[in-house]
């Protein structure tokens, strides 16, 4: 499994991106955002990547990632900055396996930027996509059983007739990818969608209270993303 640093920052950015990111076949860590506890974490252990916010991109931000790159030539690194700056961006893209994303930006976008240089869409369990259509229908990503409905969902689109088979199949392929039980991954979606249902979820193109059961909601949302990715022109 890889292993990604994150810095973390003003209110628990970090943090939050880090535990959102775990969920995608990572194993994460954080620590403070500033360059001398980040390069004290990469000597201490071994890591693939790091993600760090940059409040002031100048030459100090760029002579830190030339030293991260120096001492650990395979380490891809990720700037996520405050401030939009083409010189800063494009002397330190000129590194290899550097990357900058400007803010404010979703956490299912930077899981989307680093899952992909990282895995095959065939080897993710949740399709980092699927998170953020979840995220914009209303449900949270706090519960564990977003990840859950995530992850069935991906096996869908991957195998329609999946749905089909929902309790013999379905649920413990889920269970498999995510490292638990059958009947948790059928409680956790359960509980986490009655929470999302009671604030109101986007079905159908309008907001519903009204939930329905695990295998339909299965249906519907997939459904859903094949509609909206084929609107976008995608495969």
């Amino acid at each position: 499994m890889y292993r990604l640093l994150f810095g973390n920052y003003i209110s628990g950015l970090g943090a939050g991106f880090a535990k959102y990111i775990s969920h995608f076949q990572f194993e994460t860590s954080y620590c403070g955002n500033n360059k001398d506890t980040l390069m004290k974490n990469l000597h201490d252990s071994h890591y693939d990547a790091l993600v760090f916010f940059e409040s002031s991109p100048n030459e100090k931000a760029v002579d830190f990632i030339k030293e991260c790159k120096s001492e650990f030539p395979e380490l891809k690194i990720y700037v996520i900055l405050f401030i939009d700056s083409m010189p800063f961006i494009q002397e330190a893209e000129s590194y290899s396996d550097v990357v900058c994303i400007v803010a404010p930006v979703m956490e299912s976008e930077i899981c989307r930027m680093i899952a992909y240089d990282f895995y095959s869409s065939d080897e993710m369990p949740i399709l980092p996509e699927v998170a953020g259509f979840l995220i914009e229908k209303g449900f949270r990503s706090g519960l564990i059983g977003f990840y859950y409905l995530g992850c069935a969902i991906t096996i869908v689109l991957r195998d329609k007739s999946m749905l089909n088979r929902v309790m013999t199949d379905l649920y413990p392929a889920a269970a498999e990818y995510m490292n638990t039980t059958t009947a948790h991954i059928e409680r956790a979606i359960r509980v986490m969608c009655d929470i999302a249902f009671s604030r109101g979820v986007m079905l159908n193109d309008s907001i519903t209270n009204k939930r329905p059961p695990n295998k339909k909601l299965i249906y519907i949302l997939a459904k859903e993303y094949i509609k909206k990715n084929k609107d976008k022109g995608q495969s």
